[in-house]
C-alpha cells in the first residue's frame, strides 16, 4: 500500500514540463495505482478517511471537469502561467462542477435502468463520435478564422534550423562553430537561426527553464536538470567569458519569467561585459532596461565621487 502511495506522489516532484509523459514518465505513478488497487482489501486509516472516500467518489467527474476550466482561465488571461489566486479558484470550481455532475448526472443514470437510457447513451456517443471525425477530417474548419491567424498557424511549426540540429545535450553550431556563444534557454534557441543568418560560425548551448545567469541553480525541474543547468551556469559561462577565443557572447532568455534574480542578472552583466550582448524579446526587456539603468546610475556615481 505505503509502495504504491510512494510511487504515485514521488513524481509530483521529480516529473517537470521536459520529463517524457506520456511514456516512460507514466510508469510508475501507474504502477502505484496497481498496488494501491491490489490492496484495496487492506484497511487503511489514511485512504479510509471520509474527505478522500469523497474525493474517490467524485474523481471521474473532477477528472472530466478540471481541464477545461483550466483551459478557460488561461484563454481569459492569455497565458499559461496562472495566479494563485485563479489556481485556488479553478481547484474550486472543479469541484463544485463535479459535485453537482456527481450528484445531478451520475448517480441518476445508476439508479434507473430503463431502456431509455441506453439509447441515450449509444446515441450520444454516436453524435459526439460522428462531431469530432468531421471536425478531424476537416482539420478543425480552419476557414472560420481569417486570412491573419491563418497566417499566423502555419508558422506553429516554423522552428529554428540551427536549434533543431540540437541534440541531447542541446549544443550545436553553425559556420565555423568559433567566435560567438549563444547561450540560455529556449528563447536563445528560438533566435538561433536569425543570429546563425548574420554571423560567420558559432555555437548555440540551449537549456530549457535555465537563464545564462552566473550560479543560478533553477527551483522547478528534475534532479538531473537543476544540475545541469548549475553546472552550465557556473562552469560553462565562466570558462566562456575567460576564453580568449570567444569575441561575443549572447545572452538570450524570457528575462520576464527570471524577474526575482535582477542582481545575479547584473552581476553576470559585470563579469562579461566585454564580450557579452543581451538579447530579449519586446516587453520581456523591461527587467533588462532597469537592471542596465542601475549599473550605469552606479558608474555615475562612482566616477564622481572618485573626482
Amino acid at each position: 500500500m505505503w509502495v504504491g502511495l510512494a510511487l504515485i506522489i514521488a513524481p509530483v516532484a521529480l516529473l517537470s514540463d521536459l520529463s517524457t509523459f506520456p511514456g516512460a514518465g507514466a510508469l510508475a505513478p501507474c504502477f502505484g495505482a496497481a498496488l494501491v488497487i491490489l490492496a484495496g482489501d487492506q484497511k487503511n486509516a489514511v485512504l479510509c478517511h471520509p474527505v478522500l472516500v469523497g474525493v474517490g467518489q467524485i474523481s471521474y467527474s473532477l477528472y472530466l471537469w478540471h481541464w477545461p476550466i483550466v483551459l478557460f482561465e488561461r484563454q481569459y488571461l492569455g497565458t499559461i502561467s496562472l495566479p494563485w489566486q485563479w489556481i485556488v479558484g479553478g481547484v474550486a470550481a472543479s469541484f463544485a462542477a463535479a459535485t453537482l455532475s456527481w450528484r445531478f448526472v451520475e448517480q441518476p443514470s445508476r439508479r434507473r435502468s430503463v431502456p431509455f437510457r441506453t439509447v441515450a447513451i449509444v446515441c450520444g456517443v454516436g453524435l459526439f463520435t460522428v462531431v469530432a471525425l468531421v471536425a478531424v477530417s476537416w482539420r478543425g474548419l480552419p476557414q472560420r478564422w481569417p486570412p491573419s491567424i491563418l497566417a499566423l498557424e502555419a508558422t506553429a511549426d516554423d522552428w529554428s534550423s540551427v536549434a533543431a540540429k540540437c541534440e541531447a545535450e542541446r549544443i550545436c553550431s553553425w559556420g565555423d562553430g568559433a567566435g560567438i556563444r549563444l547561450i540560455g534557454d529556449s528563447h536563445a534557441g528560438a533566435i538561433s537561426a536569425a543570429v546563425a543568418s548574420i554571423t560567420s560560425g558559432g555555437t548555440l548551448y540551449e537549456a530549457f527553464s535555465c537563464p545564462p545567469i552566473l550560479d543560478y541553480v533553477p527551483s522547478r525541474g528534475s534532479v538531473l536538470e537543476r544540475r545541469h543547468c548549475k553546472v552550465r551556469n557556473s562552469q560553462g559561462l565562466r570558462s566562456m567569458i575567460a576564453d580568449p577565443a570567444v569575441h561575443l557572447i549572447i545572452l538570450g532568455a524570457n528575462w520576464r519569467r527570471y524577474g526575482d534574480n535582477e542582481e545575479a542578472i547584473a552581476r553576470t552583466i559585470q563579469a562579461s561585459e566585454s564580450v557579452v550582448s543581451v538579447c530579449c524579446f519586446w516587453t520581456r526587456c523591461r527587467i533588462l532596461k532597469r537592471i542596465y539603468r542601475g549599473l550605469w546610475l552606479s558608474r555615475k556615481s562612482m566616477s564622481g565621487h572618485s573626482r
